[in-house]
């Protein structure tokens, strides 16, 4: 993180010290165009939204704000106690999708895990988590039948959950959207970093 240093004058000289976040300068990857049969848009500016979300702080101390890059909204978190949520305000059916695809930003790196909180979880709450390169967009497909495999219904998906395991202190999210990958999309958009495909790792 940054330092910004600065004096104050009274009597003696104090010397202090404020961090300053160092927020992307660039927007994430551009998404492919998607016809919206195969499209469930939760956050992002490339697709109509299928549900808006409310941030849940739930105690952690963690805070939400957006910025703006050109006409870009970028959603940001200051990770408190590790965690922090969104509440959907209505239900989603994620069932007829395969991937879970997220833009993630980080002037740390770290790992951040992320899970979708369903109506019906048979064997409790599960995530997939995704290494962040410090100072770059980490783009992330999750495959979804690997959560369906560990007893989530996704036809009753309400919110989703993000926790930090290691030195990630401000999060930039952009572009989170469930997506069907059975056909190619209506056209094809190169992304300006990796689009990395999720793989289990053995317990």
């Amino acid at each position: 993180m940054k330092k910004i240093t600065s004096f104050l004058a009274i009597g003696a000289i104090t010397l202090a010290t404020v961090d300053a976040v160092a927020a992307p300068t660039s927007s994430a990857p551009v998404p492919p165009e998607l016809r919206s049969t195969k499209v469930i848009s939760i956050y992002s500016d490339a697709f109509t939204a299928a549900t808006g979300w409310d941030f849940g702080e739930w105690g952690s101390g963690s805070t939400y704000s957006e910025i703006t890059i050109g006409t870009d909204h970028i959603a940001q978190f200051g990770i408190g106690k590790n965690y922090f949520g969104w509440q959907f305000n209505k239900d989603v059916n994620a069932m007829v999708m395969d991937k879970l695809h997220v833009d993630l930003y980080a002037e740390e790196a770290g790992t951040i895990n992320v899970y979708p909180i369903c109506r019906r979880q048979a064997q409790g709450e599960k995530s997939q988590s995704v290494d962040i390169t410090a100072g770059e967009w980490t783009s992330i497909d999750f495959d979804l039948q690997n959560f369906t495999d560990n007893g989530l219904d996704l036809s009753g998906v309400f919110q989703f959950k993000f926790t930090n395991t290691a030195g990630i202190s401000t999060l930039w999210i952009d572009n989170v959207y469930f997506w069907d990958s059975s056909t190619s999309p209506t056209a094809s958009i190169t992304p300006a970093a990796v689009l990395r495909e999720w793989q289990p790792t053995s317990p």
